[in-house]
């Protein structure tokens, strides 16, 4: 077999532990490349695994997502990564646009009332180093929504890395090391 016909996903054999896995009716057609891994936030007043599974699930829900990361630093698993979902919208990287078509999409919990714990940062670490080394993800490769959507969106938030590091890319520096 030559070198470029190898399946290099298949090399990974180890599952990383979810709490539930689930599926979602809220995939368009097509393969997603899977270049991309974009960390989102909920945001939102409501702190329930359970709702923002259910919304992410729904047949009448314009978005979904690949993971879920819990306030409880559980990992949940929405639908397989080389799904194409629909999360983003308008979006752009570079040359690229509609990122959907790349992306693996994390979502992290965060009630409007909560403040991320180093448990739950360790958990997105950890789901983050394992898609890296399953899909061959770059640390560069690494954004979050407002990154790819600046001028609608401003997640996941700067406090996410707790004032320990200045920037974004400064903590994908020191935590994503493979």
């Amino acid at each position: 077999m030559s070198f470029s016909k190898i399946n290099f996903k298949s090399i990974i054999k180890w599952e990383m532990n979810f709490k539930a896995k689930y599926d979602t009716s809220n995939k368009s057609v097509g393969t997603n490349t899977c270049r991309y891994i974009i960390l989102h936030h909920t945001a939102t007043a409501e702190n329930s695994v359970k709702w923002v599974v259910n919304r992410f699930i729904t047949k009448w829900s314009p978005v979904s997502c690949h993971f879920v990361i819990d306030v409880n630093w559980d990992k949940y698993k929405i639908w397989n990564p080389e799904n194409i979902l629909r999360h983003c919208w308008v979006s752009n990287w570079k040359w690229l646009s509609n990122m959907n078509k790349y992306s693996i999409w994390i979502e992290v919990i965060w009630p409007l009332s909560y403040w991320f714990d180093d448990r739950q940062r360790r958990s997105v670490k950890e789901l983050i180093i394992h898609l890296m080394k399953v899909y061959w993800i770059k640390k560069e490769n690494v954004l979050r929504h407002k990154d790819i959507a600046p001028w609608r969106k401003t997640d996941i938030a700067d406090s996410f890395w707790n004032n320990e590091f200045k920037s974004f890319n400064d903590w994908k520096d020191a935590k994503l090391v493979l």
